[in-house]
């Protein structure tokens, strides 16, 4: 089995946005629309809802704990401050007012966190004066938190609910179905890293004016079923690691997603490794030019018909099936890769695939195949004789551990840019001839372990291959147990390398190596 790949967040860390909210002043329609909302809350309006306040538990088990109970200072100030760029005494104050906490219906005077002194459950009510716009970060890194009730909560106005639960690790309990989100654009990390989280019921969702989804449900990896077919989605453009590293997530329902301004969605659904079936036939893929690890990880899908998409514009495919091992059936039929130029570890893992028919993929401007087909064990047949590789300068470890491989059909690529070809063909056990003929290696600098434990290759003609540019050859031949003929000429100037080149080939007639 490869290993595991933990690219999902290495980059999701790496992203450079404050989690805690957005700067103030970063985005002027935003704010509008927050004035505007402002304005609309008349007493009429809080008539409809007397009472505005949440319900948190929260289980203490250490006496004395210091725990975060609130976290957003930004959305506890009176909405009519929050373009000020400075914080004011006068704005300190009017935050207290608007928000009060109550912890086993005793008020407390407002802070983040509380000194609980004694183990137990407590009740944390907290009452707000006047609606927010804006639920921002509002119980981010509120780690012990176990359930949360917003069913009294006044969320008519909100347009942001960026980070409002994120690392919420303790929510396991949450009542959103009173939660009005329809002046909602931004959903980004809305419920991310809320790992203790099995349900979640978003059936009263209306999603109509979001445009960010991006790590909507990262890392919920106890969610065990999720339904987002009621979710309109028609102005959403950014899906990034919406449900990545959701990793109990057996069931997933988005049958009516409309993605026609999507245009992100790079790890989408990266690290779901229960999910056993994803129907993607609704979606337009027109904008995207980047679908890097989109399915990565993904070790329980058994089959995934992508015939349907449009990927005319898409540039990176890096990692896109990298570790789905189960998967048997891939339809890239109608895939269109005239403009990818990075497809490097794009099927490695698929252990379960046998026949892979990539005839149809356009590569002219291809320029990275590292480990394309690494770990494909089943793998018995496979087409790339439409491939144009001209550009191409990156092959290493390309077919490493294609184990089952019999034959592949390579007299159509061109290698003259290619620098690496470092364990291009390792462990190919069952392969019984190569004809490289029309291979120029004229740049390559690496061959090293190039045909290493291919133990059922008969002969290899290798008097084309120029190794000007190549000094060690360290493991290029071992364990090539049936090799009988090999022809190379090689140029011992230069040569720092030769540990273990031959290394039990025991078969091998030596005779035909050329040395010039």
């Amino acid at each position: 089995m490869s290993r595991n790949h933990n690219y999902s967040e290495k980059e999701s860390n790496s992203l450079n946005r404050n989690l805690l909210g957005k700067k103030r002043n970063e985005d002027d329609s935003k704010e509008n629309d927050i004035q505007n909302l402002e304005k609309r809350s008349t007493s009429e309006d809080m008539n409809e809802n007397k009472e505005n306040y949440i319900i948190g538990k929260i289980n203490i088990h250490y006496p004395f704990s210091e725990d975060k109970i609130i976290n957003s200072y930004e959305n506890m100030k009176r909405e009519q401050n929050k373009l000020d760029d400075i914080i004011t005494e006068k704005e300190n104050e009017e935050e207290i007012q608007n928000c009060e906490i109550y912890i086993n219906n005793e008020k407390i005077d407002f802070n983040y966190s509380y000194n609980f002194e004694k183990v137990g459950i407590y009740t944390i009510k907290y009452v707000f004066k006047t609606p927010l716009t804006s639920a921002n970060s509002l119980f981010a890194y509120c780690y012990t938190i176990n359930s949360l009730d917003f069913s009294h909560f006044y969320s008519k106005n909100i347009i942001d609910t960026e980070c409002m639960l994120y690392n919420c690790i303790s929510l396991n309990s949450l009542d959103l179905t009173n939660f009005k989100t329809d002046n909602i654009t931004d959903m980004e990390y809305m419920f991310g890293n809320c790992s203790s989280l099995t349900t979640l019921d978003l059936s009263n969702f209306n999603t109509e004016k979001v445009t960010n989804m991006n790590n909507m449900f990262f890392n919920c990896k106890s969610l065990i079923s999720l339904n987002v077919s009621s979710f309109n989605t028609e102005n959403i453009t950014n899906m990034e690691f919406m449900f990545a590293n959701c990793k109990s997530l057996g069931s997933l329902k988005m049958s009516n997603f409309n993605t026609k301004n999507l245009n992100k969605m790079k790890f989408m659904f990266n690290g779901c490794i229960s999910l056993s079936s994803l129907n993607l036939s609704n979606f337009n893929l027109r904008d995207v030019t980047d679908m890097e690890s989109i399915f990565c990880n993904c070790k329980s899908l058994k089959s995934l018909d992508l015939s349907n998409l449009d990927a005319s514009n898409v540039v990176n495919m890096r990692f896109l099936f990298y570790g789905c091992c189960n998967i048997n059936s891939l339809n890239l039929s109608n895939f269109h890769t005239q403009n990818v130029d990075k497809m490097d570890h794009m099927f490695h893992g698929c252990e379960s695939l046998t026949c892979l028919n990539l005839s149809g993929f356009n590569t002219i401007k291809l320029v990275n195949m590292e480990s394309m087909f690494s770990g494909c064990y089943l793998l018995t047949y496979l087409d790339l004789s439409n491939f144009d590789t001209l550009n191409v300068n990156n092959m290493k470890s390309m077919f490493c551990d294609c184990k089952s491989l019999i034959s592949i059909n390579l007299s159509n690529f061109n290698t003259k840019n290619v620098t690496s070809m470092y364990n291009m063909f390792k462990g190919c056990k069952s392969l019984l001839s190569l004809d490289l003929s029309k291979f120029n290696t004229d740049n390559v600098k690496s061959m090293k372990g190039m045909f290493s434990s291919c133990e059922s290759l008969l002969s290899l003609n290798l008097s084309n291959f120029n190794f000007q540019n190549e000094t060690q050859f360290g493991n290029m031949f071992s364990n090539c147990y049936s090799l009988v003929s090999l022809k190379l000429n090689l140029n011992p100037n230069g040569i720092t390398n030769l540990a273990n080149t031959f290394k039990n080939c025991n078969s091998l007639i030596f005779s035909e190596v050329f040395i010039k």
